[in-house]
């Protein structure tokens, strides 16, 4: 059998290749989630073009590959979304990207078979579904049946092309942790991204998951910027150099041990433990104090007495 390996014969199996170095790999399922209105779709946008075009994306690599992206949200308002992300970058033609807007409904054979073919002729190494629900109308994504639906067909165009199939889904009413809908998706997932708008209309793009690399943790913080008619996201520029290096710092602070240990999520930190590690990577003490009162103020760290964790963008 060519998928029965005996002991380190496991080793030979290649490593998950990036497609956007630290965000997203090759031959991988991907979700990005948030609350209506934070900027999902601007943000999943930014990254489909900069994979089309191969324009790095705010300091990830990116490996230039063809994209498929399912507009079946607001669909007439990607023209201008495409020249304002045109504009911002001062890229006078964009190649590479085939836009559908019109959502096949994945539950019918036939719409999903067409879709697969469309994806068979294109090869797209990227492919966004935007949004999960318009690809499954009438269906309840909190029963497993339904989301399985979902799950094979992303599993489906992953096989197809060897790229990241992803897609766009809400959270819940209750909470912005989690995505809304049944746990087969989650389990399914390689990547799960969380998008949420915090204090000051800061866009937190959270790792939510990341099967084979660290997670748990803050990839960029970015703000939708007009253009013309029309909205970019960009990364977020309120912070200097120094400044995000306090608060990456703050984002592997070790709960014990050494300053490198990286953690799975979240966790309160010590002042003393965060001031050590700024120390440690050249910030002085009266730098770092006046760094932490700036990121507690535009909400990018929580405080809670004499600790700190990173903010979860809620």
């Amino acid at each position: 059998m060519g998928s029965l390996y005996e002991g380190d014969q496991i080793e030979d199996i290649p490593a998950p290749h990036p497609l956007v170095e630290g965000l997203l790999d090759y031959d991988s399922i991907a979700q990005w989630y948030g609350p209506s209105g934070h900027g999902k779709s601007a943000i999943v946008h930014s990254v489909a073009l900069s994979i089309a075009m191969g324009v790095p994306w705010y300091g990830h690599r990116v490996h230039r590959g063809r994209v498929l992206y399912v507009a079946a949200e607001g669909a007439s308002g990607y023209g201008a979304r495409h020249m304002a992300w045109k504009a911002h970058h001062r890229i006078s033609h964009v190649s590479g990207i085939d836009y559908l807007t019109v959502a096949p409904n994945l539950t019918e054979k036939e719409d999903l078979d067409a879709i697969l073919r469309v994806v068979e002729e294109r090869q797209p190494q990227f492919t966004v579904l935007d949004t999960l629900a318009r690809h499954i109308p009438g269906g309840d994504d909190s029963t497993g049946p339904t989301m399985s639906i979902m799950v094979e067909a992303l599993d489906a165009i992953k096989r197809i092309t060897g790229g990241c199939a992803s897609t766009v889904h809400h959270t819940g009413l209750a909470t912005t942790d989690r995505s809304r809908g049944h746990t087969s998706l989650l389990g399914a997932l390689d990547h799960s991204i969380r998008i949420v708008r915090g204090q000051n209309r800061i866009i937190d793009v959270y790792a939510a998951k990341n099967k084979n690399h660290r997670d748990g943790y803050s990839v960029i913080k970015m703000q939708l910027h007009e253009i013309a008619d029309s909205i970019v996201a960009i990364e977020d520029d309120s912070l200097t150099p120094n400044e995000r290096l306090c608060l990456e710092v703050l984002g592997i602070c070790p709960v014990s041990g050494g300053i490198e240990t990286q953690l799975e999520g979240p966790a309160w930190i010590q002042s003393h433990t965060w001031e050590a590690a700024s120390l440690a990577k050249g910030i002085s003490h009266a730098s770092h104090f006046r760094y932490v009162d700036k990121l507690v103020a535009l909400g990018f760290v929580e405080k809670n007495g004499p600790q700190y964790q990173v903010s979860r963008g809620e």
